[in-house]
């Protein structure tokens, strides 16, 4: 299986919007205006072609129009996953071919000046690429029809000009095509190299080039004909379809001339290329190199012959513009030719088991970051014999197992052996121990790459699907989405449900991960700093969905019906609740009795007053600072800046991280160390000036990094604040950041109120810093006088009810002796925002029926 498998960029998704934008925009303008025609076929056109040969055939099936197009109907295509025919398969070549000869056809006699004609031919392309993917499965467009497929394939194969590591394999593989080059481009290029199919499109396509140019000359007897440009303003009529078709025979219509010499051409084109492989077999005996080098050619001449007259009316317009396309043109050919011409197969098979060692790496010291060094570093180290054996064996049963190699072609791996220093016995029995393999696990269902891409996709998915418990007709929806047929689905449910499967592998991994995370939890503290506290809380979140993750397992391989009804007490507040839960669950669960034994201590053990060895602080603040969580990672560096001495190392990391949350809060934990050192620093004015001076470096570092000033709080330490707020406390990490960002810092001095009884208002407070009073205004006329409620605190909030409803506020905050600190909310961002999600308006509701509840007892006199 290809070894990177990746989907769009995101700056491929954005140009492919722009080109799904513009192919729109040139069928709009062939309604609208005139010149439309030449801007598509002679500026356009030649600017595709050397594009696709420049950018790879990966990144081009990446953002290419048509196979926008192609994917909406593979979402309308909800049914069984129908393949195209085997004759197709095989014959796809010239099925794609024969598509490309006809629309050359019809251009000579409609579409190559007529506006409407291109628009019409453009807008066919898109829905036919629609359609076709509706009714069959995957990428059956791309890979079967789309005459813009085959140029690519031709001008692209067997590799890119440029190395990438890139590929365009769809996220949910239906296994369309055999050999497909989505997933392996090479892999597909030397499975059918040999082929007819591709034979007689690729020797026959040098000569349909040149056919379609030079019928300008054959039906106007006069070479300007093409070259001045007047074909890009000729309307379709009666004439051009049927209007003398040669200048030396004017009887034959133009429609039949067109055809005729394309195909004329086209069969010379395929003798020609047919006589010079016939020659080179004199010279070169395997016949898979000899169709190489001349399929290698063939496409040089078509790209030369193609910028021979591609885009020359506009070109001959600009000073040089013909000169610079004569130079450019036959230098991309050439180097492309080269490196084409140099390309092996055993290359390819060296370069992908190299690929394979590299992922599979099996020692102890860290592999090259560079494929091609596997084997020099393997040569040069002192491993042991037997692991060297142990690759070689897993790189060949891999390779065969994705039909890379197949067993009459193991003649491929003598480059692989000899740079694993393989004696030619070893070898041998290595295969003689993989044919008895290959006969038990291949031959039954014949392997290949596209297959265990499709089959690894289901897998995954459906994995995914049997965790959460989903119904019959789902699962049932999900295998023909992928195209896989009940033998294979059964395997693989029985496989991921069995004692050594997938599920309890990957549940075997968040067990233990919620095990690490619960040490590292209890030594933070769950009553700590704020700091300590906080990060702790964020691990806690991963650790609770570790735990849920498994409890999902248990309910597979357990009493379903039980295990779902105690999922949600284990994470109860009450310690009683989550003790009968655990009983339940091992209960339910006799099987796995000592994994719930291991939850024992994480779900029981939910407070903690944390550690003060240092060295444990800095491992653990470490370690999460290279969390794959942006949350943890701001926390960790918080924390370090707080609890450790010399943070400088994970600021700096900080200051570089890819997330905006990691880098606000490097800038101020740098800000915070620069501060404190000031504050403390030891060693004598020398070593206080030379510490000093290095956090000045790092605080300048933070600002250029962030590039605007210090704020007098990070987002981070709002969260913080927040999440001690009741009506807060329970939100996910993305929401309390989400209420961190509109939270706005202010200063308050008395006399100033906070928010005015009566007043309408709805923002709501946050107190950080500072004392409040809460007053009322009691009593009549000159008798009113205000009534102390109460006195609030660092914490508590004001105006949650207002913040839900906007109504005027009912009684009067102040500061007490001195200003205070708060967080203000404005309410109406806060719920245009965030009101929508039910994880947040569930704990302001809980809050305000908390609220009204006390006001009740107060009524009844309770209070």
């Amino acid at each position: 299986m290809s070894e990177r498998v990746v989907g769009p960029t995101p700056a491929q998704v954005g140009v492919r919007r722009v080109l799904v934008v513009g192919y729109v925009a040139l069928i709009v303008l062939g309604f609208l205006v005139p010149w439309q025609p030449r801007l598509f076929w002679t500026m356009l056109l030649p600017i595709l072609v050397v594009a696709i040969v420049l950018m790879g055939f990966a990144n081009w099936r990446e953002i290419c129009p048509l196979a926008a197009f192609g994917a909406i109907g593979q979402r309308l295509n909800r049914g069984e996953q129908r393949r195209v025919p085997d004759w197709m398969e095989r014959w796809f070549f010239v099925v794609t071919f024969g598509v490309l000869a006809a629309m050359l056809a019809l251009r000579l006699v409609a579409t190559n000046g007529d506006g409407l004609w291109v628009a019409a031919l453009l807008l066919g392309l898109a829905v036919a690429a629609a359609v076709t993917n509706s009714i069959f499965t995957g990428k059956t467009w791309c890979n079967f029809v789309c005459p813009v497929g085959m140029v690519e394939r031709i001008y692209t194969e067997p590799g890119s000009l440029l190395p990438g590591r890139h590929n365009s394999q769809c996220v949910r593989c239906t296994a369309c095509k055999k050999y497909c080059p989505d997933i392996d481009q090479e892999n597909a290029y030397w499975r059918d190299v040999t082929s007819s199919g591709r034979r007689v499109a690729m020797f026959a396509f040098p000569g349909l080039v040149l056919a379609f140019y030079t019928y300008f000359w054959l039906r106007h007897g006069d070479w300007e004909a093409y070259f001045d440009g007047r074909w890009t303003r000729q309307t379709v009529d009666a004439e051009l379809w049927l209007g003398p078709g040669f200048f030396f025979a004017p009887g034959i219509p133009a429609v039949a001339a067109a055809t005729l010499t394309l195909v004329a051409f086209s069969a010379a084109s395929y003798a020609v290329f047919s006589g010079v492989e016939a020659l080179a077999g004199r010279w070169i005996a395997d016949a898979e190199r000899r169709r190489h080098l001349v399929l290698g050619v063939a496409a040089f001449a078509a790209f030369n012959l193609f910028y021979l007259f591609a885009g020359a009316p506009s070109l001959r317009r600009l000073p040089g513009g013909l000169r610079f396309a004569a130079f450019a043109a036959p230098l991309v050919a050439t180097l492309f030719l080269v490196k084409r011409w140099r390309r092996r197969r055993e290359h390819y098979i060296r370069d992908r088991s190299a690929a394979k060692l590299l992922r599979n790496w099996p020692f102890e010291e860290p592999p090259p970051d560079d494929p091609t060094e596997v084997y020099a570093r393997l040569k040069a180290g002192e491993h042991a014999r037997e692991e060297h054996l142990a690759a070689y064996t897993s790189t060949v049963r891999e390779m065969i197992a994705d039909g890379l190699v197949h067993s009459g072609e193991m003649r491929l791996l003598e480059e692989v052996r000899k740079n694993l220093g393989i004696s030619s016995r070893e070898h041998e029995r290595i295969l003689a121990q993989l044919s008895e393999e290959e006969r038990e696990l291949f031959e039954r269902k014949p392997g290949s790459v596209e297959r265990r891409a499709q089959l690894e996709g289901y897998e995954t998915a459906l994995s995914e699907a049997l965790l959460r418990h989903a119904p019959e007709h789902e699962i049932e929806e999900l295998r023909l989405a992928f195209g896989v047929d009940r033998e294979a689905h059964q395997e693989i449910v029985d496989r991921l449900k069995s004692d050594s499967g997938p599920l309890l592998e990957r549940a075997r991994r968040q067990l233990d991960r919620a095990v690490a995370l619960h040490g590292d939890i209890a030594a933070l503290g769950t009553r700590t700093s704020a700091a300590r506290s906080f990060l702790a809380y964020l691990l806690e979140k991963q650790q609770d969905a570790a735990v849920d993750r498994v409890t999902e397992f248990l309910e597979i391989a357990g009493d379903r019906e039980r295990v779902g009804l105690v999922r949600q007490c284990l994470f109860s507040e009450e310690e009683r609740t989550r003790k009968a839960a655990l009983l339940r669950l091992k209960r339910a669960c006799p099987d796995h009795v000592d994994w719930c034994d291991e939850l024992e201590p994480v779900v029981m053990e939910r407070e903690s007053t944390g550690t003060d060895d240092r060295a444990v602080l800095a491992a653990i603040v470490a370690r999460q600072a290279e969390s794959s969580d942006p949350y943890v990672r701001a926390a960790a560096v918080w924390a370090a800046a707080k609890e450790t001495a010399a943070a400088g190392g994970l600021i700096a990391s900080a200051l570089t991280d890819p997330d905006e949350l990691v880098r606000e809060t490097a800038v101020h934990a740098a800000r915070f160390q620069l501060e404190m050192a000031e504050a403390t620093l030891e060693g004598g004015e020398e070593g206080r000036e030379r510490t000093a001076a290095d956090l000045e470096s790092l605080l300048a570092s933070a600002a250029d990094a962030e590039g605007e000033s210090f704020a007098a709080l990070a987002v981070i330490e709002k969260m913080q604040f927040l999440r001690k707020v009741p009506i807060f406390e329970d939100l996910d990490p993305e929401d309390l950041y989400d209420v961190a960002l509109l939270a706005l810092e202010e200063s308050i001095a008395p006399p100033e109120p906070i928010c005015r009884e009566g007043e309408i208002g709805d923002d709501l407070f946050v107190l950080i810093e500072g004392r409040v009073e809460v007053v009322v205004r009691s009593g009549e006329g000159d008798a009113k006088r205000e009534v102390r409620l109460g006195v609030m605190g660092e914490g508590e909030v004001i105006g949650e009810l207002s913040l839900l409803d906007g109504s005027p506020r009912s009684a009067t905050v102040r500061p007490l002796g001195s200003a205070v600190r708060v967080l203000r909310i404005p309410g109406t961002t806060f719920r245009s925002r965030l009101m929508h999600r039910p994880r947040v308006t569930r704990p302001l509701l809980t809050s305000m029926a908390s609220h009204i509840r006390r006001l009740s007892r107060k009524a009844a006199g309770a209070e």
